[in-house]
């Protein structure tokens, strides 16, 4: 009977010109009066269901308010201003360093972005901002922050960690990139060429001494007198914002997708909303004092994905023999117990991931 019915749900959500053809939950319980339970354990073994589930860009997250002090988290970006190179002494790029606390921000031109000259940039910013030593920073995992500019930061005993898979990846350094580009484009417009390097140090000086509406005060003027009242500032809010405290959505164990949006380490943004790799739950902690789970993941070869994850990056996929997934490629073949088998690369799992079938299993696909 079970089979008849997953048969029956197959084709009304897969087969044209069928009136639930890959709609809704609900469309589908209008088409077919049965329970709730029943449809979402059908749709939740589609891929293309949970692929194709909606996903939402903003959602409460427990952000940085735990933060009390200047250099406690420092962040890091490469601003891209190469179209201006020619203008401006063949500067390229510049390194954007902000305190995720005070807001200061520190700026160093760049000609190229290989690791030494972004090191020696670095080393240079460093000396700026002595007394003050960053107790830990956070950049993304570009060459540009490897080899050279990693033994800087051995050799200076400075604590760091990727951001390319947090959510909010390097937040404070993305955001002030814009605020500086903007800057800077309108400085541009306003003189009526593109030399701006003559003003660079400039501008950077108004950024800091202008009053940020997260702190209340002046980057520049951020002094140990006044992290309390910033840091009672910040926590006031994130108690206002609290969610009450509920049971977590997921459990350890459960098999999820990860949001595309969450980060190109997943995937490049596509029409799709979900991974179609399936991963693991295998902790979960709750964050306070917004009362937010983060959920930690391992791969389907039990690699642990580096960061936390929040429920709306995350939906459920139930995974059984009757799971269908797409074949990216076959990579091989040999024979296991006398049976011919096929090293088969699957449709969104790395290539770690690929398994050997028996052909007989993949006559479906026409292998």
């Amino acid at each position: 009977m079970a089979e008849n019915l997953n048969e029956l749900l197959w084709k009304l959500y897969t087969k044209p010109p069928s009136k639930s053809l890959f709609r809704s939950k609900e469309t589908l319980r209008k088409n077919t009066n049965l329970k709730d339970s029943v449809l979402e354990n059908f749709l939740l073994k589609q891929p293309v269901y949970t692929t194709f589930r909606s996903a939402r860009r903003r959602f409460p997250t427990h952000g940085y308010d735990t933060l009390s002090k200047s250099g406690q988290l420092m962040q890091l970006d490469l601003l891209d201003l190469s179209k201006f190179s020619s203008e401006n002494d063949g500067v390229r790029y510049l390194l954007v360093v902000i305190d995720a606390f005070s807001k200061k921000l520190y700026v160093r031109a760049l000609k190229n972005k290989y690791s030494k000259t972004v090191a020696l940039a670095m080393q240079d910013i460093l000396r700026e901002m002595s007394p003050l030593r960053p107790e830990k920073l956070s950049f993304d995992d570009g060459g540009e922050f490897k080899k050279d500019f990693r033994k800087l930061l051995e050799k200076e005993k400075i604590p760091w960690k990727l951001s390319v898979t947090s959510l909010h990846k390097a937040v404070f350094s993305e955001r002030v990139n814009r605020t500086l580009r903007s800057l800077i484009n309108k400085y541009i417009y306003h003189r009526q060429n593109q030399r701006y390097i003559d003003a660079l140090g400039d501008l950077v000086k108004s950024y800091n001494s202008s009053t940020h509406r997260s702190t209340g005060f002046a980057p520049e003027s951020v002094k140990k007198k006044n992290f309390y009242q910033i840091w009672s500032k910040r926590m006031l809010a994130s108690y206002r914002n609290r969610i009450k405290e509920r049971p977590p959505k997921f459990r350890i164990g459960d098999t999820v997708k990860v949001s595309v949006i969450r980060s190109s380490v997943f995937a490049k943004r596509t029409e799709r909303n979900f991974s179609e790799e399936n991963f693991t739950v295998v902790d979960i902690v709750l964050k306070r004092p917004k009362n937010i789970y983060l959920y930690t993941l391992k791969d389907s070869t039990g690699e642990i994905i580096e960061g936390g994850f929040y429920e709306y990056e995350l939906t459920k996929a139930l995974v059984d023999k009757e799971t269908r997934y797409k074949i990216r490629s076959i990579l091989g073949y040999k024979s296991i117990g006398g049976v011919k088998h096929a090293l088969v690369w699957w449709e969104g799992f790395p290539r770690k991931a690929a398994t050997y079938e028996p052909l007989s299993n993949l006559e479906a696909y026409n292998v």
